[in-house]
């Protein structure tokens, strides 16, 4: 399994951008030269399967991303990683005690420490090894009841943000709110198995919102891990060559950063909180739905909550309440019709 997003990852990489980033490119040689020189190191406690790999090829070198310097992301043998004591976990994190985060915030903030390497020992972390979405054999619409009610109960607890909005009936807010229609488009082609609408919206979405990673980003890519967890093996090929597409267009639409998360949201490696979800929605377990999108819905300023629209978008064709209310009372969804034959 992880030999299998490993080589999709690379092959959506490649193309994506048809060569390595510059960038890139020009720190691999760095990085090699490194390997030979004695330095300070910060010991990792846990570290994804990304980050992980990554290291191992540095030898623990890492430089800012280019235009990322004051972030926690750092480049270790051409991938992009980060760095934190308490992020949730991630394949491309690499957590370290906190009195270490502080020191690397504290050097982020400092601009001449920007720029310099930082090198992490990772000979005792404990590998984060998650279970890529996909192949899973189970009745996908028999958790459409579940998942729609844990969106509920989570709705009464908290204010959604950023593309959640849509799901409570509320008003998008700028800019989200000129692509209001392409998120219910996204969603409706989820619905009704249309790739090539899903693709047009998805292009119209990518690189939409502020932040480290724009709110369009996160609705699309959440949308693709689900389209992996709930689409029948007669379509999966199929899917694959959308997301395939949709990361080849988001090269040109999306940064770096944001371009990288995307293109592990689409062969199914992301938080934790979406596989736990997942794992959830396989075994119908409504409460533990619940608890994970509570805990999704904590990433970043409104991530969590963009990545949860984009997971209900792509997993039950739903964008507005009545949807959602719908589902949750196991009744026909109004809109437009579903095609559950063609999964």
């Amino acid at each position: 399994m992880l030999a299998r997003v490993m080589a999709e990852r690379s092959d959506v990489h490649a193309r994506a951008h048809g060569r390595e980033l510059p960038h890139m490119r020009a720190h691999e040689h760095e990085h090699a030269q490194w390997r030979e020189q004695p330095q300070a190191r910060t010991q990792v406690r846990v570290a994804g399967v990304i980050a992980l790999r990554a290291l191992r090829a540095s030898g623990g070198a890492t430089l800012p991303v280019p235009g990322f310097e004051a972030t926690p992301f750092r480049l270790a043998a051409g991938e992009i990683i980060w760095t934190g004591s308490s992020a949730l976990l991630h394949p491309r994190v690499a957590l370290v005690p906190e009195r270490m985060s502080e020191q690397a915030s504290a050097r982020r903030s400092d601009h001449a420490a920007q720029a310099r390497d930082v090198w992490l020992d990772i000979k005792n972390a404990i590998p984060y090894l998650s279970e890529t979405v996909g192949g899973s054999h189970f009745n996908h619409i028999e958790c459409l009841t579940p998942l729609a009610r844990a969106t509920l109960g989570l709705m009464h607890s908290a204010i959604p943000s950023g593309f959640a909005a849509l799901l409570c009936g509320q008003p998008l807010v700028f800019p989200l709110s000129h692509r209001a229609d392409a998120a219910r488009a996204l969603a409706a082609a989820c619905a009704t198995n249309d790739m090539q609408a899903f693709t047009q919206a998805a292009a119209r979405l990518i690189g939409v919102g502020s932040g480290l990673t724009p709110s369009g980003d996160d609705f699309v890519g959440a949308a693709l891990f689900a389209r992996r967890l709930v689409v029948a093996p007669a379509h999966r090929a199929a899917w694959k060559q959308c997301a395939d597409a949709v990361l080849v267009s988001a090269a040109q639409r999306t940064h770096v950063v944001s371009h990288a998360l995307l293109a592990d949201l689409a062969v199914g490696a992301s938080y934790a909180p979406l596989h736990q979800l997942s794992d959830a929605l396989i075994e119908a377990d409504e409460a533990a739905a619940l608890n994970a999108m509570r805990a999704l819905v904590t990433i970043g300023h409104s991530s969590g909550w963009d990545m949860l629209a984009g997971f209900i978008a792509g997993a039950a064709g739903c964008s507005a309440p009545e949807q959602i209310h719908s589902l949750a009372r196991n009744l026909p969804q109004p809109g437009p019709p579903r095609a559950p034959l063609s999964y």
